[in-house]
């Protein structure tokens, strides 16, 4: 009897084996994920020309070993950076900014800073999406914001609203509402929370009841407004849909980036803002696959230089929280200033993919001699090199969804 069938394992077996380890919930080390690699490689070697299956398996075991995520917290008192002149959110500068702006960087959420008298009909040219924190809006706030901030909406924009002290800063914002305020609500704060009403903003939220801290609830609201989540326990709205002509406001008595930089918040009160920030980036509808199914990707992209030829392009996904990258492939471009073209390939989910919107980015590259001189030959060789010709961008129109 001879053990050689056993030495002789075929590649394809091999390569099961290795993604069905590496595909559990437990991660590997850095030293496993290597030997890993290091076997696959070696086979791919051997065999020289690997099969589109191999190629397949051999992507899926990369993507899916799960590093350990640890959520970025910033030190007290150290300020975060989130302005970006470009983005399409805006963050009301009045209330607690520090939490919110803290909170904000952990998901790399970048904002315009924009003051209460900037708010108005015509700030939905600049913004289409604005942020108000927790105690943003009090009691005495003049009534010229809250008009402003109702000629936004009317105009198509869409609001935000963290928890407030009184009920009256969101019986003022929206006629025929009523609530309590954090500092008139007695009942409990982390509590076990109903989705009621579903929004496409909420299709990467996993589950549809989870435990969330909120201080406040609204006692009474129109009927065309959505309860989009409401208290377990009391049967109590705590996150409302209100519209308003063309815009929307999202209301809410939750205080996550409080409890968030205090560090309290659950990840369930983290991914549920998470997700609603992610898709107000732009606000369509994206494909949704299951984690271990394709995505298939086609994104837009366009050479912005006014001068420079882009021969790459460099395409990386990342994961809903921007906490790793998981795909990364070089695709042959060639466009000339201004010029813009499409890339389309398919991503292979890992099985234990995390639920929620899902990131693609691009950044090209460009060609150019480079004189390099050493002291045996000062005159120097032109060397032709790759260089960075438009950093990373966010490609929204890649963007997919993992339920």
């Amino acid at each position: 009897m001879t053990r050689k069938p056993l030495i002789n394992i075929s590649l394809g077996i091999m390569i099961s084996i290795t993604l069905i380890v590496a595909c559990q919930k437990s991660p590997p080390g850095e030293g496993k994920k290597e030997a890993q690699t290091r076997v696959i490689q070696a086979d791919q070697t051997q065999s020289q020309q690997p099969t589109d299956s191999q190629s397949v398996a051999f992507d899926k075991i990369r993507n899916c070993i799960e590093p350990n995520f640890k959520r970025k917290r910033l030190s007290a008192g150290e300020k975060a950076y989130i302005s970006n002149p470009t983005s399409n959110m805006g963050l009301l500068q009045a209330g607690f900014l520090d939490s919110i702006e803290r909170f904000l960087d952990s998901m790399k959420i970048t904002v315009q800073e924009i003051q209460a008298s900037e708010v108005s009909s015509e700030l939905v040219k600049k913004i289409q999406f604005l942020i108000v924190p927790g105690h943003g809006l009090r009691g005495d706030t003049s009534t010229v914001v809250y008009e402003g901030f109702k000629s936004y909406v009317r105009n198509g924009g869409t609001v935000l609203v963290f928890s407030q002290p009184l009920g009256i800063a969101y019986s003022k914002l929206m006629e025929g509402v009523e609530a309590l305020g954090y500092q008139e609500d007695k009942t409990d704060n982390f509590t076990k929370i109903i989705m009621v009403d579903g929004h496409p903003m909420f299709e990467g939220v996993p589950q549809k009841s989870f435990i969330m801290a909120f201080d406040g609830h609204f006692t009474k609201y129109p009927e065309n407004v959505k309860v989009y989540l409401k208290r377990e326990k009391f049967n109590q709205a705590v996150v409302l849909g209100y519209p308003l002509e063309k815009g929307l406001i999202i209301a809410t008595t939750s205080f996550t980036p409080e409890d968030f930089d205090r560090g309290y918040a659950t990840e369930d009160n983290i991914v549920f803002f998470r997700e609603i920030f992610n898709y107000y980036k732009l606000p369509i509808d994206l494909p949704k696959i299951k984690a271990g199914e394709e995505a298939k990707i086609k994104i837009k992209i366009t050479n912005e230089d006014n001068e420079k030829k882009a021969v790459k392009a460099n395409v990386e996904i990342y994961d809903p929280d921007w906490g790793f990258r998981r795909f990364y492939k070089e695709f042959q471009v060639s466009l000339k200033p201004g010029d813009s073209t499409f890339i389309e390939f398919v991503y292979h989910a890992c099985p234990t993919a995390r639920p929620g919107i899902w990131h693609v980015t691009y950044e090209l590259m460009t060609e150019e001699y480079q004189l390099l001189t050493s002291e045996q030959n000062p005159k120097g060789v032109n060397v032709l090199l790759e260089t960075l010709l438009q950093p990373h961008q966010e490609a929204l129109d890649g963007r997919f969804i993992v339920k």
